[in-house]
């Protein structure tokens, strides 16, 4: 009842509706909004491929001119694709309750999306130390 309830809002609103990925469209803007919350916004395969396919749609659109994505709110447990999804913007917001995690680094596997990229570019060499503890 709850889905139907936010189909509705979303019909005639500017959003297109996908289960875990919403994206609203108005001009030249699309905001995409990662809808999976009681799994924390883990990211899915349907959601990378959603974004994928977005992503790819959007670049052969001459209309639109500003993709927002948001997930850049670090709020509570920020890890593994969520969180390289959410540092590469412009601007992160974390909370004094962020908690950030690299799990996949404890199996010795390399971390995704660009953890590398991001962490080495931290202030004060912190990320060349923390890549250094993964």
């Amino acid at each position: 009842m709850f889905q139907n309830a936010i189909e509705a809002d979303f019909v005639g609103s500017g959003f297109s509706w996908s289960p875990c990925v919403l994206v609203k469209e108005s001009s030249h803007v699309r905001t995409i909004i990662l809808n999976r919350t009681k799994q924390l916004n883990a990211l899915s395969l349907e959601m990378v491929s959603r974004l994928l396919e977005l992503f790819h749609s959007y670049e052969e659109d001459p209309n639109v001119k500003l993709i927002i994505l948001k997930v850049s709110l670090l709020r509570g447990i920020v890890m593994g694709g969520g969180a390289g999804v959410s540092v590469h913007g412009r601007f992160r917001v974390a909370t004094d309750n962020s908690l950030f995690a690299m799990p996949e680094t404890e199996l010795g596997l390399f971390p995704d999306v660009g953890a590398s990229y991001y962490l080495s570019r931290l202030p004060g060499f912190f990320g060349n130390f923390i890549l250094i503890l993964l």
